[in-house]
């Protein structure tokens, strides 16, 4: 039986992307990364594709510029005097890719005291290509928030009663900044994606054993 993928499902996708000159710019590797189709977090050119595709079938896209980095901007490229990246302790050269006001620009010359940066994506003006292919899709409610468990919190147990999610986490697993950026992502999918409207955390707290240990 032919199954497709729909709307705000959750899927398993392997990918390579490349740009018109055939360069992969991107691409999984190892694994699939877990997506959820149809809202945006893919190119708009490959997320329109995605929604209706054949779990399990190789496929193939062309993302048009339109539906990619769009066309390149002159009003992105500008010159920055060279006494500014001094300040910073930088010295720019050609295709460095630096941080302006929290933009990334890629140096394009540097003569004359200033440097030529270009905001635009170095993809914009082209047309990409994608080869995919669906490994896995997840519809139930169940199912997506057991693959979100498994893609962000180490398939910590999940589980869900009408429309609560309570999420166990012990005290073997790591609770650091990357936690709380996972934990955050987590709920965010399985109120928006999944059909909650409750998430609850039991997170369970030690200390590590040697410190048991020593004040034993």
């Amino acid at each position: 039986m032919v199954e497709l993928v729909e709307k705000n499902d959750f899927v398993e996708l392997s990918f390579v992307g490349k740009d018109s000159d055939g360069n992969v710019f991107e691409q999984t590797k190892g694994k699939p990364v877990l997506v959820v189709a149809g809202v945006g977090q893919v190119l708009p050119g490959l997320d329109e594709k995605l929604v209706g595709s054949e779990v399990g079938k190789k496929t193939s896209v062309v993302v048009p510029k339109d539906k990619a980095f769009g066309d390149r901007r002159t009003d992105l490229v500008g010159l920055v005097p060279l006494a500014s990246f001094q300040k910073q302790g930088v010295t720019p050269q050609v295709g460095q890719v630096v941080e302006l006001d929290g933009k990334r620009a890629r140096v394009q010359s540097v003569a004359g005291g200033r440097v030529r940066v270009d905001f635009n994506h170095e993809l914009a003006g082209k047309d990409l290509s994608y080869e995919y292919t669906v490994e896995k899709r997840f519809s139930m409610p169940q199912a997506k928030l057991d693959a979100l468990s498994k893609d962000q919190l180490f398939s910590a147990p999940v589980k869900l009663e009408g429309e609560s999610v309570t999420v166990s986490i012990g005290s073997d697993k790591p609770k650091d900044a990357n936690f709380i950026v996972a934990k955050l992502r987590f709920i965010d999918f399985a109120l928006r994606y999944a059909g909650a409207k409750k998430v609850v955390f039991n997170e369970e707290y030690a200390l590590p054993k040697e410190k048991v240990h020593e004040k034993g």
